[in-house]
């Protein structure tokens, strides 16, 4: 099998070496990635939210103070 490309592939199972090769490597950098990208988008929207809990009552009319 010859395949126009900057080097000559001669035979099959040299292609899909190559092919299972560089599948290797794209795919967990792919996963790499969007795990990365999902952290990211979590962390904004965490970040965006108010800090702090509910406001302390004020007043006789709170429940703690008997």
């Amino acid at each position: 099998m010859h395949l126009r490309t900057p080097f000559t592939i001669y035979c099959t199972s040299t292609l899909y070496t190559i092919h299972l090769t560089l599948y290797t490597i794209h795919h967990p950098i792919r996963l790499a990635v969007d795990a990365a990208v999902t952290v990211l988008k979590v962390d904004q929207i965490v970040m965006s939210k108010p800090a702090g809990g509910p406001k302390p009552r004020q007043g006789p009319n709170d429940p703690d103070d008997d």
